[in-house]
C-alpha cells in the first residue's frame, strides 16, 4: 500500500477507532484461517468419516444385535465406532458388522441373578408338597465408557495413549450420517400406503434420511434436506410413483442420474443419483413404470434413490404420500 494512502488514512481515522479496526482486521484474518484450515482438521480429529452410510451401518446394525440379545440394552453405536476410528486409522473399509458386534463383551456386564421361586406338585400318594424351584437368569448391564477402554488397554487392543482420541471422537454426534431406516426414525415393520403413490422402490423400504433440516454427508454442513433417501443395493429397479410426462433424463450436476415427471395439478417427482437412465425426456409414464436404477451417482454417500415431490416448484415433504 502506498505511503501516502497510509497517512491519509492515519489523518482521518482517529487513533481509538485505527486500533479497532486493526484489531477487528486480525480478528477476521484469524477467523478466515480456522474456517479453511484448521476446522477440516478438528472435524477429521473429531467426527469418525465413514465414506459410505454403510460404513455407518456396521456400527448401528451391531447395537441393534446386541439390544436383542440382551433384552433392551442399547449401546450408543458411536461409542463402538469411536474406538474404530483410532484402531482403523479412520478406514472403516477394514470393518464390519462382525467386527462392531464384537465390542459387545467389553460393552456388555452379565450378571446370574437367583430368582426365587417355590413350585408345588401332587405325590404318589396324591398329596401336595412344595418344593424350591428357584432358578438363574441372566442380567445384562452397560459398562461405563472409561471401564470399555480401559479393559481394550489390558487386552492390549488400545494403546493407553489413545483413549484421549477415542474420547475425541465422540464430540460430535454423528447420527445424522447413518441409516436412519430400521425402526430409528420410522415404527417397526413400517410399509409404504399406495393410495396416492406407488412406492418407487418396490420391495424396499430402507428410509436412510427424511425430508427436512440435518447436517449433510458431503458437506458437514447444516442444510434442508428437500427429499426422502431410501437405501437400496445398486442396480434395484426404480418406477413412477404417478402416471405423468418425464420432463428431464440425464445427468445434473450433484445429483446424478436424474429423471423429472411432470404429473397433474402442478405436482413434479425428481429421481436422483441413479446409475441408469431408463426414459427420455417426453416420454409418457404410467405408475410402477421402470424408469432407472438406484446407484450412487453425484454428490452421495452410497447406493439410494433421492425423492423428491414438488408442488409448483416447492419441494414438500414426500413421506404423507406413502402414509
Amino acid at each position: 500500500m502506498p505511503i501516502w494512502l497510509l497517512k491519509l488514512a492515519a489523518q482521518l481515522v482517529p487513533p481509538d477507532k485505527a486500533l479497532k479496526i486493526i484489531l477487528g482486521a486480525a480478528f477476521a484474518c484469524i477467523v478466515i484461517f480456522i474456517m479453511l484450515f484448521a476446522a477440516p482438521i478438528m472435524i477429521y480429529k473429531h467426527l469418525p468419516m465413514g465414506k459410505t452410510t454403510a460404513e455407518f451401518n456396521f456400527y448401528s446394525n451391531a447395537v441393534k444385535t446386541i439390544q436383542n440379545e440382551t433384552g433392551g440394552v442399547l449401546i450408543n453405536w458411536q461409542k463402538i465406532m469411536a474406538i474404530d476410528a483410532v484402531l482403523l486409522e479412520q478406514d472403516f473399509s477394514k470393518s464390519s458388522e462382525g467386527r462392531a458386534y464384537s465390542y459387545k463383551k467389553y460393552f456388555i456386564r452379565e450378571e446370574q441373578v437367583k430368582v426365587e421361586q417355590t413350585c408345588s406338585a401332587m405325590d404318589a400318594n396324591g398329596n401336595t408338597v412344595s418344593f424350591d424351584c428357584s432358578y438363574y437368569r441372566t442380567v445384562y448391564y452397560e459398562r461405563d465408557f472409561d471401564q470399555v477402554l480401559q479393559m481394550l488397554v489390558a487386552d492390549g487392543k488400545l494403546g493407553a495413549d489413545k483413549i484421549e482420541d477415542v474420547k475425541r471422537y465422540m464430540t460430535y454426534d454423528a447420527s445424522a450420517f447413518k441409516d436412519v431406516g430400521g425402526g430409528e426414525t420410522m415404527p417397526p415393520g413400517w410399509m409404504p400406503s399406495t393410495k396416492d403413490f406407488v412406492w418407487p422402490v418396490p420391495n424396499v423400504f430402507t428410509i436412510t434420511s427424511r425430508f427436512g433440516p440435518r447436517v449433510d454427508p458431503i458437506e458437514f454442513t447444516s442444510k434442508v434436506h428437500t427429499g426422502l433417501d431410501i437405501g437400496a443395493k445398486e442396480g434395484t429397479q426404480i418406477v413412477a410413483v404417478k402416471e405423468g410426462k418425464v420432463t428431464y433424463a440425464k445427468m445434473m450436476g450433484t445429483a446424478g442420474n436424474t429423471v423429472i415427471i411432470q404429473h397433474a395439478s402442478n405436482v413434479e417427482t425428481r429421481y436422483y443419483h441413479m446409475s441408469k437412465i431408463s426414459v427420455k425426456a417426453g416420454q409418457e409414464v404410467k405408475a410402477n413404470d421402470v424408469v432407472g436404477a438406484v446407484g450412487t451417482t453425484g454428490n452421495s454417500t452410497g447406493p439410494h434413490l433421492h425423492l423428491e415431490v414438488r408442488i409448483g416448484g416447492t419441494p414438500v415433504d414426500p413421506l404423507p404420500y406413502f402414509q
